[in-house]
């Protein structure tokens, strides 16, 4: 008698049959929950992708709308044109614009494209924009910013295509300066492992701009 009232006193607790009872309805909810979970996180995941790729694709339209652009050097026309068309190499090259982005100074500038170290032992690609000075002044002197478009990249590379000379490889490492144009720009950028951001193909076929006196920005000393 006195062992059947111990059973049913609740301070005894337990029993093994309630334990194992329990441990099945947990295992049940979690088999429940569980691939619940996995969706959840993979939709998250999948929101979070466009935020990843916003500034690659805006890094993408604004090279293309800047060299689909270029203001190459023009016969007859006084001044230094050293600076106007594309120039550069594999790590580096600059080309000059009409393309303004919304918010700046509206005419001509020189952008310098490169690749540079960031304190974090990656490279981010970034653009230097200035105001182009056909004759006085020197680069210090025009109003410039420096964007900086892509971050945290592991490396990347710029090509030039011109099949004009059958003697050598169409796509070349460097653009001398010079008032011909390439007939495609390469920019291919490479990400770390593990980094789900995308750079896709970038190519692009330099158009000039038309030849027609660039407006000088106000309150800016262009000559």
């Amino acid at each position: 008698m006195t062992q059947a009232r111990r059973a049913r006193d609740p301070a005894a607790g337990f029993t093994l049959i309630e334990m194992l009872v329990g441990l099945s309805l947990l295992a049940l909810i979690m088999s429940f929950l569980t691939p619940l979970l996995f969706e959840a996180r993979r939709a998250l995941r999948v929101v979070e992708r466009p935020n990843l790729q916003a500034p690659v694709s805006a890094a993408q339209a604004y090279l293309r709308s800047g060299l689909t652009q270029v203001y190459p050097a023009l016969p007859g026309v006084p001044g230094d044109q050293s600076r106007l068309g594309i120039s550069g190499n594999a790590q580096a090259f600059t080309y000059a614009t009409t393309f303004a982005p919304q918010g700046v100074y509206q005419g001509l500038y020189v952008i310098a494209l490169q690749l540079l170290p960031n304190a974090s032992g990656s490279f981010d690609l970034v653009a230097d924009e200035r105001i182009y000075r056909p004759t006085t002044g020197g680069p210090e002197a025009t109003p410039s910013r420096r964007l900086v478009l892509v971050e945290n990249v592991a490396g990347g590379r710029f090509a030039f295509y011109s099949a004009a000379s059958s003697d050598e490889a169409p796509w070349r490492s460097a653009w001398p300066n010079s008032r011909a144009l390439p007939e495609l720009v390469s920019i291919e950028l490479t990400f770390h492992p593990g980094d789900e951001r995308v750079w896709p193909t970038f190519w692009v076929r330099p158009a000039a701009a038309g030849a027609s006196r660039v407006t000088c920005p106000p309150r800016v000393k262009c000559d």
